[in-house]
């Protein structure tokens, strides 16, 4: 990746690194703001207070011009190769890079034909598991339960697949977990203890590569998929098997920018989701009732790929 200036969560590359995705900040091309008004739109269900969106997204003339309520604006090229970011007076970079490390470089996965998961990943003695689900079902918390138990942590939100040989392997994302201050307390004991992302924002970050926190660099293969469902009454976790075709279905809703897709683009991202579910076992997973508990997943997801052995590089 090549940008104007360093981006918050990232390390800088060797001076002989090349990038495939170019990052201009603080600009945006000149076109694009005589496109906005004729351009096609879609705009988020969720809103702000005043029932502004928190992101309408413009298709236009080779491009993608992605606007979120507090007047943060992407522009995406078709390809997935290049992006500008514009933010205005009383933002900064880091908040900018929320969005830029998050939903906008995930749809820029999917405009290289990459197929993600809304979804957290963590690697066991080589093998990858991939935890998916809805905002708020815990996927965060779980990779940061998993890297404390000793696991290497590959993401916490988009999990982007590559396929190859008759499988899939999961590919790293960013060194860092994003947490809300609850799921902060719960883990390492204090709202306060893991840094803000930014200012003006409660969300918190935990650092993967250095200390007790590690992350897979390198990637690795998909051993199995789990799908993050509601607690059990009870508390206990519970693993389910799901059959090829109930899987597939119940992933559609899962996959990172799904809603953005356009005909051509889902019919491919179907196949791939059955080709996946074919190769990779899913189960339904019912995590503790509490994060405070979360913990407890690691040596029942470490039992669970145990018991599926490896899966095919």
């Amino acid at each position: 990746m090549l940008s104007d200036e360093p981006l918050p969560g990232l390390a800088p590359a060797g001076s002989d690194s090349t990038g495939s995705v170019r990052v201009h900040l603080r600009a945006l091309p000149l076109h694009a703001e005589s496109e906005l008004r004729r351009a096609p739109e879609w705009r988020s269900a969720p809103s702000d207070g005043g029932g502004v969106p928190l992101v309408r997204v413009h298709h236009l003339p080779g491009a993608y011009h992605l606007g979120y309520a507090d007047g943060t604006r992407f522009v995406v090229d078709e390809g997935g190769s290049e992006v500008w970011a514009w933010w205005p007076d009383g933002t900064t970079l880091d908040s900018a890079a929320t969005y830029l490390l998050g939903p906008v470089f995930g749809w820029m996965l999917r405009l290289r034909g990459v197929l993600a998961l809304h979804a957290s990943a963590a690697v066991l003695d080589g093998r990858a598991v991939a935890l998916a689900g809805v905002a708020g079902t815990g996927k965060s918390t779980a990779a940061a339960a998993l890297a404390r138990a000793g696991w290497e942590v590959l993401s916490d939100d988009a999990a982007a697949l590559d396929e190859r040989g008759g499988g899939f392997r999961v590919l790293p994302a960013f060194p860092r977990v994003r947490l809300w201050p609850d799921a902060v307390e719960a883990l390492f004991g204090g709202a306060d203890a893991l840094p803000r992302i930014c200012e003006g924002w409660e969300k918190r970050y935990l650092p993967l590569g250095g200390g007790e926190a590690r992350f897979a660099e390198g990637g690795a293969p998909l051993a199995a998929l789990f799908l993050l469902d509601d607690p059990r009454p009870d508390g206990a976790i519970e693993i389910v098997p799901v059959p090829p075709p109930e899987a597939l279905m119940a992933l559609v809703p899962h996959t990172y920018a799904g809603s953005l897709l356009d005909a051509a683009m889902r019919g491919r991202e179907l196949e791939a989701l059955a080709r996946l579910v074919a190769a990779v076992p899913v189960r339904l997973l019912r995590p503790p009732d509490t994060a405070a508990r979360m913990m407890e997943i690691a040596p029942v997801l470490a039992a669970e790929l145990a018991a599926l052995g490896s899966p095919e590089e």
